[in-house]
């Protein structure tokens, strides 16, 4: 299955302002499209150098940059999870942008899919209210002010 790709730097900030899960290996970020839209999940894909940047190997001295080498490792890794779980778990209706982190090159393919598939449902759940939930709690003795 091709997967359908996120063009343009608009259509990647868009999906920042949706719902996240964070992983070890990566973070997915989805947001519904609008209704009339095209059909069809779409994605995309970014792994940058920071996120991949090694530990120093010598004391004192700057880490090395992985360089494209290892991104471009590790955005195939990426793809080809996404390409495996989408098409049972993701929605049509959906724009996701699947972020790298180092652990996307270390992690066990296995893994690697079980925590795609678990971050697919994450997302697509609606999200909790922040502060106070809208129904009132019942007054427990404690809270009412007695002992």
């Amino acid at each position: 299955m091709a997967l359908r790709t996120l063009k343009n730097r608009a259509e990647f900030q868009r999906v920042r302002d949706g719902s996240k899960w964070a992983a070890k290996a990566f973070v997915l970020q989805g947001l519904a499209r609008a209704e009339g839209s095209e059909h069809g999940a779409r994605f995309g894909f970014a792994v940058g150098s920071k996120a991949l940047t090694a530990e120093p190997k010598i004391k004192g001295q700057p880490p090395r940059r992985p360089g494209a080498v290892m991104r471009n490792r590790a955005r195939r890794r990426l793809k080809e999870a996404v390409r495996l779980i989408a098409p049972h778990c993701a929605n049509a209706d959906f724009d996701y942008v699947v972020i790298g982190r180092r652990e996307a090159l270390h992690q066990s393919f296995p893994d690697l899919l079980e925590d795609m598939q678990i971050a697919f449902d994450k997302v697509h759940r609606p999200p909790r209210g922040k502060g106070r939930s809208a129904k009132p709690r019942a007054l427990t003795p404690r809270a009412a002010g007695a002992d």
